[in-house]
């Protein structure tokens, strides 16, 4: 496994860029004994996968805390010079068994931590193996940050789940990466993944970054309500022990802060909506394309300057 590349400030400004515009970069980010390090980690903590498609997020939460623990020991130095200023709030190992069946991620976008109109969330997903398109590598859906849609727990149906199956280039967007490169993506994107056609697990280590000095956000829609989403502020302790399948209960929910609550309509995407968000070059006829995207080749900025540039780029984007 080669070490990670230096980066040089042209190519740190490209792959911000890219995450202002597309929505996300590909990038080399971990050395050789990092990734063993999480390997190690891996192994201790997750004995078994107990489905095809495993999030460690599942877990029992001092199992959490551990893998959260182990996390920031082991990327926080590296995390200081990608992102300075940013801390991880959540992590989780996400596992797709060799073989796989049942275990495709279909094209979803993951809960908002943070008010978009004023700060960036970003999630960061790091393969512990060499991925492709034959192991379940991350693929992307370019630009659908713009869409500016709220993520929101508990989860329901993707609003592009009536024509997802099958989609490719250019609304969708295979990532081969090596061992050790990170996509960062901002967290409104969309995503997928395949099946693990592979004899060999695919592990990956996925984790949430936000500000440092900002609070972790969530947005809750009660069954009962579901025109509003209420917002609340949470620490990470209780990011360790609640289920983001289930809406909490009233003594989960004293455990947070209570901060407003927003109109919400719930939305379906169609194709259209995503042929909308792309320069007219990249549109063609067939959905049925099946290049793959090369990583970018840069893998650091530590000038925090570049992310309050980074931050407009983001509005002028959303207007």
């Amino acid at each position: 496994m080669a070490s990670a590349m230096k980066a040089t400030p042209q190519s740190v400004e490209a792959n911000w860029q890219q995450i202002a515009t597309r929505g996300y970069s590909a990038q080399p980010f971990l050395d050789p004994p990092e990734v063993e390090a999480l390997k190690r980690l891996y192994d201790t903590t997750v004995p078994e996968v107990p489905s095809p498609f495993f999030l460690s997020v599942f877990m029992a939460t001092d199992v959490r805390r551990t893998i959260l623990q182990g996390f920031c020991s082991i990327l926080n130095q590296k995390l200081a010079v990608l992102a300075p200023g940013f801390r991880i709030v959540g992590a989780s190992f996400a596992v797709k068994k060799s073989g796989s069946v049942n275990g495709r991620l279909g094209l979803h976008q993951d809960c908002s931590l943070v008010d978009y109109d004023k700060h960036m969330g970003l999630n960061i997903w790091v393969p512990l193996c060499d991925v492709d398109s034959n192991n379940g590598c991350l693929r992307v859906a370019p630009y659908t940050q713009r869409l500016n849609f709220v993520g929101f727990l508990p989860p329901v149906a993707s609003p592009c789940a009536s024509f997802e199956r099958g989609l490719g280039e250019p609304y969708l967007s295979a990532l081969p990466m090596k061992a050790g490169d990170a996509c960062v993506f901002d967290g409104r994107l969309f995503h997928a993944s395949e099946e693990n056609h592979s004899k060999q697990d695919r592990v990956a280590a996925f984790f949430n970054i936000i500000p440092a000095d900002q609070p972790i956000r969530l947005n809750f829609r009660n069954p009962e309500t579901p025109d509003r989403l209420d917002v609340y502020h949470a620490n990470t302790e209780f990011i360790l022990q609640f289920n983001p399948l289930i809406y909490p209960d009233e003594g989960q929910l004293n455990k947070v802060t209570y901060v407003e609550s927003i109109q919400f309509q719930e939305r379906k995407l169609s194709l259209a909506d995503l042929a909308a968000l792309h320069p007219k070059a990249e549109i063609t006829e067939s959905l049925a394309v099946t290049r793959s995207t090369e990583p970018s080749t840069s893998h650091t900025s530590s000038a925090p300057a570049f992310w309050a540039r980074l931050l407009t780029r983001f509005r002028r984007r959303q207007q």
